[in-house]
């Protein structure tokens, strides 16, 4: 039995078997090489088309009968071999691939005829060998393979322009892997210049086009250049709308970079879409264990974790694992990029053991496959000081990644931006404890070494002078702060234009920044300025909109301006409802700021009402959020301790966020200081002094972490002391201490 299948370019029919079928076949010279290439090329159009299976039983045929006759027409028998390989390659076959490719290398290392078909296959054989190890992370060993690769078919001429330009696109992939992102469009420049250099036309020509397209957009992304991945994006599409069936896994590729893309735009629905039409794609063509299904998998996990659908996040993340575990081996470097996302999942989580459990097992693969100085064990040292700066253990913290920082200055030298990166981090885990000169020193010499590697006007070091900005205002440096926040939004704007969404996000960050530092005049300018940006760009329904909306309206609430505190959160509220529904957290986040306004305005039964509706959702959901669930706990204490007699009720519910906060591992100080604090009150208006006593003292403790802290305790002292009408006395730091 077999079909007709029909290839878009030349709009011709090409038999396709949907069973493996063996003919006879005439063992003349001539009617055997006739019957060989006839089969060998109904085997190559089936692989473009993307039927791979239906390829490979052709090949392996072919294979199976020329055993016998391998010595007699060794370059026939080595043909098959290469795409045979190359065909195991696509299928993630990679241990049927290498045993393919060696005994192809093997025939043309007994050959001792100096021709140029040899030397071409010597290529070949370098470029497919060149692409498994590139498939299995083993870096230096595809480097080798391509550079070899690429000086054979330099010398053989304009005729492999096609090999030529694949190598150039597989040494770009491999640029893109350590992050040399220029170096990467450099090579995938080149490999489109080839390609476009050449008067032939066939459709093989048009499909490595459309992949060195692909990476470059993969590039563009990775550089957060949105728009101009978008762009290289559709061209792919456009471009194999007329080479390509629908179902080709090309296009699968093309609508899974679609998604990542929306993904990071935080356009869910979208995102959804197109892993969904990739991953249809892929199955219909792949077996279920194939690598692109793994990796399709792995990043929905992260779409999904980033909606709050973390069941379904987990369930992904454990299929990806599993099916990378079966391709790759249990140890294999290719799975690095698993675990590290497995642990930030965890980790955002506050499952401390398990990130933990998945940030070691990286850096056992990494330090195993590479070595304990390679650039990869420098991001798994990395990791670990991440998740040591998240459960408050700076010191350790800062030991992983001072090995980050060494690691990357033997590799890059002094001033390169990984040098840069690794300062960064330093800088950010002496400024959570508490070291805020110090931490100021490393992110400056980030903002030298960036400048100097990118030039002062980039977008790198617009981002550095904000990091810069923000330790300076948390000195209370607020005028150089300012100047910092100033000269990073200019930088964006020389870049992206005055009207771009990255100047929308970076207003919108400085907003906040300016805001939590009570400078709400320019905190607001900052906001509004987002707000015009994103309602061009995205229009008026937009979650991006929303979180402007969001911090409108608590700046509003800080500065006690609640009639505009309550619009902005209206709006806010009513775009998210549309986008995530009513349960979700991202509507709780804003029911819990409304709760606020009502509760400053000494409102506490409407504010009460507010903070157990919400606390019921956010139960239900059982997010990583559910830190939330302690802030809650705490408010609802907090509205019980302003209500007569329910000050028992205050006190269980303050407990239980205490408990609640506690088991999570929170690290917010400030979330913590309010809770003791209030449960003291709680407990000083059931004449409890002694205990009451403690919970002050606790408080005050907490409060002393920073001057920010510690001016937020003594205003909820007075507040409270205020609405309570409680006899303490006014001076607290001293009756506490």
């Amino acid at each position: 039995m077999y079909q007709l299948v029909y290839c878009n370019t030349l709009n011709t029919p090409i038999i396709a078997f949907d069973s493996y079928e063996t003919r006879p076949v005439s063992f003349t010279s001539q009617g055997f090489q006739e019957a060989t290439l006839n089969e060998y090329l109904r085997a190559i159009d089936l692989e473009y088309l993307g039927l791979y299976h239906l390829s490979l039983k052709h090949l392996l045929f072919l294979y199976e009968t020329l055993q016998a006759y391998k010595t007699e027409f060794p370059q026939i028998y080595t043909k098959i071999l290469l795409e045979l390989a190359k065909v195991n390659l696509q299928l993630g076959k990679f241990k049927d691939a290498q045993e393919k490719i060696n005994e192809g290398a093997e025939i043309i290392r007994k050959d001792n005829e100096k021709t140029e078909e040899l030397d071409i296959f010597k290529g070949e054989i370098s470029l497919v060998n060149g692409s498994i190890y590139l498939e299995k992370k083993e870096f230096e060993l595809a480097i080798s393979s391509f550079n070899e690769a690429m000086k054979i078919f330099e010398r053989t001429g304009i005729g492999q322009y096609l090999n030529l330009s694949q190598c150039y696109r597989r040494m770009g992939e491999v640029c893109s892997q350590f992050k040399e992102y220029n170096k990467a469009l450099e090579h995938f420049n080149k490999a489109t210049s080839i390609i476009e250099g050449s008067t032939n036309v066939c459709k093989e020509k048009f499909l490595e086009l459309a992949k060195s397209l692909y990476q470059k957009s993969v590039v563009h992304i990775n550089l957060q250049n949105y728009g101009e991945g978008f762009e290289q994006i559709k061209r792919c599409l456009e471009l194999c709308s007329t080479i390509l069936v629908e179902k080709h896994p090309e296009i699968a590729k093309f609508y899974y970079e679609l998604a990542i893309i929306y993904t990071k735009l935080n356009i869910f629905k979208e995102a959804e879409k197109y892993f969904e039409a990739s991953l249809k794609i892929f199955h219909e063509v792949f077996d279920s264990n194939h690598p692109s299904i793994s990796k399709t998998y792995l990043e929905r996990a992260t779409l999904m974790a980033a909606q709050g659908k973390y069941e379904e996040a987990l369930n992904d993340f454990q299929k990806a694992l599993q099916i990378a575990k079966e391709v790759y081996g249990e140890n294999s470097p290719a799975l690095g990029s698993y675990y590290l996302k497995i642990g930030y999942f965890y980790l955002d989580q506050t499952k401390y053991q398990r990130a933990k459990e998945a940030f070691e097992k990286l850096e056992e693969i990494y330090k195993q496959a590479y070595g304990e100085k390679h650039v990869f064990t420098a991001v798994a040292y990395h990791t670990l000081g991440t998740f040591y700066k998240e459960i408050g253990r700076y010191k350790d913290a800062i030991e992983f990644y001072e090995k980050d920082l060494e690691i990357s200055r033997e590799k890059y030298g002094d001033m390169h931006p990984e040098v840069a990166t690794s300062y960064y981090w330093i800088a950010m885990a002496l400024w959570a404890s508490k070291k805020t000169d110090a931490a100021l020193e490393r992110v400056k010499k980030c903002l030298a070494i960036d400048s100097e590697y990118f030039g002062p006007k980039s977008l790198q070091v617009a981002s550095d002078y904000f990091e810069v900005g923000k330790i300076l205002i948390d000195m209370d440096h607020v005028k150089e702060a300012l100047e910092h926040f100033k000269i990073s939004n200019q930088l964006e704007k020389q870049h992206y234009g005055e009207e771009h969404a990255q100047i929308a996000r970076s207003c919108l960050l400085i907003g906040i920044e300016l805001r939590e530092h009570e400078h709400y005049e320019e905190a607001l300018k900052y906001l509004f300025e987002a707000l015009a940006i994103d309602i061009e760009c995205f229009g008026e329904e937009h979650p991006r909109v929303a979180k402007i909306y969001q911090a409108l309206g608590n700046t509003y609430n800080n500065n006690e301006e609640y009639k505009q505190a309550m619009k902005y959160f209206n709006l806010a509220k009513d775009i998210n409802t549309k986008h995530f529904g009513e349960e979700s957290f991202e509507v709780q986040e804003i029911n819990r700021s409304i709760g606020n306004i009502y509760y400053n305005q000494n409102h506490y039964e409407q504010a009460l009402k507010i903070y157990e509706a919400s606390l019921n959702v956010v139960k239900r959901i059982r997010s990583p959020k559910n830190l939330y669930e302690g802030i809650l706990y705490t408010d609802v204490g907090n509205c019980l301790a302003l209500m007569t007699n329910k000050e028992q009720e205050s006190m269980e519910n303050l407990q239980q966020g205490i408990k609640v906060l506690t088991k999570l591992g929170s690290k917010d100080k400030l979330i913590l200081m309010d809770n003791f604090f209030s449960k003291g009150v709680a407990l000083k208006c059931l004449k409890h002094e002694e205990e009451s006593s403690k919970m002050l003292k606790k408080a005050y403790v907490l409060s002393k972490e920073c001057k920010k802290n510690k001016s937020h305790y003594i205003k909820q002292q007075i507040k409270l002391q205020e609405r309570r009408k409680l006899r303490l006395d006014n001076n607290y730091e001293g009756n506490i201490v």
